[in-house]
């Protein structure tokens, strides 16, 4: 069985509750609200405090950019463009001009 629940917000509540449902790529504020719930709740029915809820959207942001920085570091190794200075002949340019002064 589905229930319907409706509940009053005020303008700002509301153009607040669009603004974090567009942040999170919520499909409709429905959606949102039903994950925020479900966030909420842990498998055992406990309320989660606030701080377990941030550390929670930390820990998977932090996942996000390790997956991205791994995507990156593979495209950087693909093109080529990750030689290290002295592949470059940078450091021992600078050595050289050193040595002469």
């Amino acid at each position: 069985m589905v229930r319907l629940i409706s509940f009053r917000l005020s303008e700002e509540e509301y153009q607040e509750m669009k603004r974090l449902c567009a942040d999170e790529g919520s499909r409709s504020l429905s959606d949102f609200v039903r994950s925020a719930f479900h966030n909420l709740i842990r498998e055992n029915g406990h309320l989660e405090t606030v701080l377990e809820l941030k550390l929670r959207k930390i820990d998977q942001r932090l996942a996000d950019i390790q997956r991205e920085f791994k995507e990156l570091s593979a495209l950087v190794e693909t093109a080529g463009l990750s030689k290290k200075p002295a592949d470059t002949g940078i450091v021992e340019k600078t050595q050289a001009a050193g040595q002469s002064a």
